[in-house]
């Protein structure tokens, strides 16, 4: 008869403790770090993402660089546009270049050889726009980044460094490229 009660006996206290408080907690638990474990990966995914468009919005501000110029038509460098150094026959002699804190204007080199009208990069109320004069004297303007924390460009010769951060200020992202200018 003892056999038979310790074989038929319910639950005790203790197991019914556990299995009420115990495993809940355990699986809350787990369930709390999977889902931390899914927003980091979702955060680090982000984040990356964001860093490549930042890189592709600087390599592309590379491009143009690396085809620009600090002499444009002045072939020799008195500052007015003598006979002969007019070779997009525009009237104008395009040397355009400036760097300041927070922009970069240039002339870009065509492929026939010729300049382009004056190409500026500038932040403008957290936004990275460029700026493009064409015929008549219009300028053509589109924003190239929103939430820019800075941009800048540092020359020194030849060769250029340009560099932005984007985001907020609690998570900002930020890059730079190196690039050499033809002339």
């Amino acid at each position: 008869m003892d056999q038979r009660n310790a074989s038929c006996r319910g639950v005790t206290l203790l197991e019914l403790l556990f299995a009420v408080v115990i495993v809940p907690l355990v699986l809350g638990i787990g369930t709390m770090t999977l889902h931390s474990s899914c927003k980091l990966a979702t955060d680090v995914m982000e984040s990356s993402s964001s860093v490549d468009k930042l890189r592709e919005m600087l390599r592309r501000i590379g491009e143009d660089l690396t085809c620009s110029s600090q002499t444009g038509e002045d072939v020799n460098a008195n500052g007015i546009l003598d006979e002969g150094e007019d070779l997009n026959g525009n009237g104008r002699l395009e040397k355009d270049w400036a760097v300041t804190p927070t922009s970069v204007r240039f002339n870009r080199v065509l492929r026939d050889g010729t300049f382009s009208l004056p190409i500026t990069y500038s932040l403008q109320g957290g936004r990275l726009m460029r700026s493009k004069m064409v015929a008549g004297g219009a300028t053509e303007t589109a924003s190239v980044a929103g939430r820019v924390l800075a941009f800048s460009v540092l020359a020194s010769g030849t060769q250029m460094t340009v560099s932005m951060s984007v985001g907020s200020s609690e998570a900002p992202q930020s890059s730079s490229v190196s690039v050499h200018q033809r002339n």
